[in-house]
């Protein structure tokens, strides 16, 4: 059996998060300097910001349930 370690997953995870968090603070200045004066700006910030933290929560919620020293496999050999 050929496989890696979840905690690999973890680790492009974090880096997901890492540019989401850079890409979402550049999208919520960018909505407060151009669009932030308008209800529909406060919207848009309050949209984005609720279903980043949904995500966090979801993340949070499910991430301790995984054993993380169970290796994924990805080719499995099998005897007839």
């Amino acid at each position: 059996m050929i496989g890696f370690p979840p905690y690999i997953l973890l680790i492009i995870y974090g880096a997901f998060l890492l540019f989401y968090l850079f890409f979402g603070l550049a999208h919520i200045i960018h909505l407060a300097k151009y669009g932030g004066g308008t209800w529909v700006g406060y919207l848009a910030v309050l949209f984005f910001l609720s279903a980043s933290a949904i995500i966090l929560f979801v993340t949070w919620y499910a991430l301790p349930a995984l054993d993380w020293q169970t290796p994924i496999p990805l080719i499995q050999t099998t005897t007839f």
